[in-house]
């Protein structure tokens, strides 16, 4: 199954009134933050990089953020698998 597909089935992402791919519960505005910050974390656990932070504090200032928004995210997600869920034992006929 190809990345794009199983994040879908995975309901990761889903499109909002204005048309931008977005993590599902959040706002573009959020998605993009979201995003931000994983990847400055992801990117000095991988590499030899200098701290992208300009004080530890601002490290844990993101890392409690990025959790609020990943908690959002992860409730949103659950939602909609369980509605899907839901559906499709309603009403197989329409899957």
């Amino acid at each position: 199954m190809a990345k794009e597909e199983t994040e879908d089935f995975l309901c990761v992402w889903t499109t909002d009134v204005y048309g931008n791919r977005i993590l599902r519960g959040l706002t573009k505005e959020e998605s993009d933050e979201y995003q931000t910050i994983r990847e400055r974390v992801s990117r000095t656990m991988r590499e030899d990089e200098e701290f992208p932070w300009d004080s530890v504090e601002d490290m844990r200032r993101d890392r409690r953020r990025w959790a609020q928004l990943h908690d959002s995210h992860e409730a949103a997600r659950m939602s909609a698998i369980s509605a899907e869920r839901e559906l499709k034992r309603a009403k197989p006929t329409l899957n």
